[in-house]
């Protein structure tokens, strides 16, 4: 039986101007984390982060914990399809897809790790994910995080 084994890559150059939060407000802001699709495996952040945790998170050796954080599973093997039917939208704005990491392995079709680490400002941050499916078909979800001053 062959060993497992694991591909990653990394571009370290992020968003340089700093994404405002979708609220500064965050006295009745709550984070949301609806139940995730079979095709995802984990999302994060989740729930509440202070921003020194955010910016220590972008610089982790540890893919599944860099800043903006996606786990799937697919079918599709061909990372470059994979990376154009994908996009995550960081409070409406588009994260480039060459901007991110990627860590792949371990099983048949995944999972695969994507991150992107923009700078964030303090406040309630909404998350968009979508994956366009091989029909064509586009599924999305959409989880908010608060990111804190301390």
């Amino acid at each position: 039986m062959a060993a497992a084994t694991i591909v990653s890559y990394s571009v370290l150059v992020g968003r340089v101007i700093p994404i405002a939060p979708i609220s500064t407000d965050i006295s009745h802001a709550k984070p949301t984390f609806p139940p995730l699709p079979k095709y995802l495996l984990f999302v994060k952040p989740t729930g509440t982060l202070n921003i020194a945790a955010y910016n220590r998170s972008k610089e982790s050796d540890q893919l599944a914990s860099r800043g903006i954080v996606v786990g799937i599973y697919t079918e599709s093997r061909n990372l470059s399809v994979l990376m154009s039917g994908m996009a995550i939208y960081i409070d409406g704005i588009k994260m480039p897809n060459l901007l991110m990491s990627v860590q792949d392995g371990l099983m048949p079709f995944g999972p695969f790790v994507f991150n992107w680490a923009p700078n964030l400002l303090p406040g309630l941050h909404e998350a968009k994910f979508q994956l366009t499916k091989d029909s064509g078909e586009i599924i999305e979800y959409i989880w908010r995080f608060i990111v804190t001053e301390k």
